[in-house]
Formats: structure tokens, C-alpha cells, sequence
């Protein structure tokens, strides 16, 4: 059956009063009997299970889903309510092309409500569909409440699964997504805010190259790099077109560049103190001469490695065309697991 036939014949149960866990499928099977007599006739030979897997063809795939999960998708709270009381309802059925479970559906549709019950029934807060590899933690970075993030962290989710397409973590989706809701929730659940996915992006990159300049600044705060380089060697602010975004990402560069200055000196001059005083002790006939040798070599690693540091992090500006391309490709995938 069509997704809009479910939906229509849903729907109408769905605003009936008093729905509970007695009448939910007396009350379906009413409905399907006489609205699509075949589709009660399966039903009917599987003894009305209420884990029976339904046709459901959706505009993208023709797929096979229990009622939970039609519930889910449509956020059809009476009916899910009522079919989670149902004895022996399984909420962590699988559908049976994508391999998810109710509480993805939920999860992606920003269903508060619907998630906690499911997570009363102790729904599989780590299951990844067999599509993507996603867990209900990614669609929720997706679809968007905040409150389904942090109740999923509660539940002992974990904030940094990479999907299997891309190597995104939930983290990275909401970068790209630019919800800074979702951002700063993931970060306080320990979010790991500099990991990379499979094409060396951290969520900063994402962050930057879609210009979501809230959620630059909630990465920046969580101790996102500025300088990290992704798998073309470029910055976060190579990316990034919108000017505001630039400037507030140049500022944070300086700064950790700064940083990085002010530890070398302070490493030379610890350097050199010691070297004077191994001077002094070798004048005194305390210490070995040999001491200076070990010591000018600590001083002259610590330049060298002061050096380098500053060199790699100086961010590169210039980009040539097939990298721009490349990563507008990369971007596109995204954007489509997002729909």
C-alpha cells in the first residue's frame, strides 16, 4: 500500500479518543477491512501479529514496516502509544529494506515525545540501519530537537559512531546541518569536536564551507582547530565564502598561533636558563662538560620544532579549481543523506 494510503487511513484512527493497547488493532483491522480488503486478508493469515510487516511504498523505496514504524514516520502519537503498550510488540523490529527501527523514524522526525516512549521500552539506542550505517543519534542531528539528543545521551548513546557511507559522526551532520542547538548539545555529551570523516573533514570544515557561522562559533568554543587541514590540505576558512565566517575563524588562528609562540619562548628561554646554569656548574666543577652539548641540542630542537609548527599551521588560501569541485561533490552526497 502506498505511503499516502497509510497515512490518510492513520490519520483518522490517529484522532480518535480514548486509543489504548485493547482496542489499537481491533481498530485498525476495522479500518484496513474495509478501506483495502487485501491488505486485511495478509493481515488476517498472520493472525493480526502486531509485528507484522506491512507493504509501504514511499515515494523513494518499496519497503516492508510494521505498524510502530508506520506510526513513527507519520509522528502519529496516539496510535504508537497505544501499539507500545500492545503485549508482545517488538520495538526494535527492523523494516525490511533499510533496517531500521521505530525509533529512527522518531528520531529523524524530531518526535520528543514518541523517542522517550519508545526509550521506556528500551528501543535500541545504538542500532544502525543497514542503509547507511546510521544510528538514531545521527537523524536526530538531523532532524533537529535537541531534547531527543540529550535524551538518547542518556540512554548511553554513542556520540561519536561514524556512519558506514561517509564516516560522519552525528556531530559532523549537525555541523553541516547548522543547528547550533544540536551542535552544543553533542559537545556537552562529549562530542570528540576534532574527528575526522572519510574525506579528513572535521565538522568545522562543514561548519565553514556552509557558512554556518553560529555553529563556527559553538565548534570554536568546544576547541574545534582552526587550522586543522582536511584531506585536499585545506583550512576551515579556505572554505568558507561568507566574509563574518573568515575573519571570526583568522582570529581564532591568530590567537592558537600566538599561543604556539608564546610556548616556544617559554620553552627557549627554560633552554637557555638551564644552559646558563650548567655553565656555572661546570665552572664550579660540579657537572660534566658534556652537559652543554645536551643542553644547546634541547634548545636547538625546540626552535626547530617551533619552526615547523608555525610553518604547517599557516593556513593556505589559494585554491585551485578540481578541489573546489571535489568538494562541492562530497558536500552533495551529504546533502542528500540528509533528506
Amino acid at each position: 500500500m502506498r505511503s499516502g494510503e497509510w497515512e490518510e487511513i492513520l490519520s483518522e484512527i490517529n484522532s480518535l479518543q480514548g486509543l489504548n493497547l485493547h482496542n489499537i488493532i481491533g481498530t485498525i483491522k476495522g479500518k484496513l477491512k474495509v478501506r483495502h480488503r487485501s491488505i486485511y486478508r495478509e493481515w488476517e493469515e498472520k493472525q493480526f501479529n502486531v509485528n507484522y510487516q506491512f507493504p509501504f511504498q514511499s515515494e523513494y523505496v518499496n519497503n516492508e514496516c510494521t505498524l510502530l514504524h508506520i506510526a513513527a514516520n507519520f509522528g502519529l502519537e496516539n496510535i504508537a502509544n497505544a501499539l507500545i503498550a500492545v503485549e508482545g510488540v517488538d520495538v526494535n523490529a527492523l523494516d525490511g529494506v533499510c533496517g531500521s527501527t521505530s525509533l529512527h523514524q522518531a528520531a529523524r522526525n524530531g518526535n520528543a515525545k514518541m523517542v522517550r516512549a519508545l526509550l521506556k521500552k528500551k528501543a535500541g539506542v545504538n542500532t544502525a540501519d543497514s542503509i547507511s550505517g546510521a544510528t538514531p543519534l545521527h537523524l536526530a542531528a538531523i532532524g533537529g530537537n535537541a531534547k531527543i539528543i540529550r535524551d538518547l545521551l542518556k540512554k548511553k548513546a554513542d556520540v561519536n559512531v561514524a556512519d558506514a557511507m561517509y564516516g560522519a559522526t552525528p556531530l559532523h551532520l549537525a555541523a553541516i546541518g547548522g543547528n547550533a542547538k544540536i551542535v552544543r548539545a553533542l559537545l556537552k555529551g562529549k562530542a570528540e569536536v576534532n574527528i575526522v570523516d572519510q574525506s579528513g573533514a572535521t565538522p568545522l570544515h562543514h561548519a565553514a564551507e556552509n557558512d554556518h557561522k553560529r555553529v563556527v562559533k559553538a565548534l570554536l568554543k568546544g576547541g574545534s582547530d582552526p587550522l586543522a587541514r582536511n584531506g585536499d590540505g585545506r583550512t576551515p576558512r579556505d572554505l568558507s565564502k561568507n566574509d563574518d565566517v573568515k575573519q571570526l575563524l583568522e582570529n581564532r588562528e591568530r590567537r592558537m598561533l600566538l599561543n604556539l609562540t608564546i610556548v616556544s619562548i617559554i620553552f627557549s628561554l627554560v633552554a637557555v636558563l638551564g644552559t646558563a646554569i650548567a655553565m656555572w656548574c661546570i665552572k664550579k666543577d660540579t657537572i660534566i662538560a658534556g652537559v652543554i652539548s645536551i643542553v644547546l641540542t634541547i634548545i636547538l630542537i625546540v626552535l626547530a620544532v617551533s619552526t615547523v609548527t608555525y610553518e604547517a599551521s599557516l593556513p593556505r588560501t589559494q585554491v585551485n579549481e578540481i578541489q573546489t569541485e571535489r568538494s562541492e561533490e562530497r558536500e552533495g552526497r551529504f546533502q542528500e543523506y540528509t533528506l
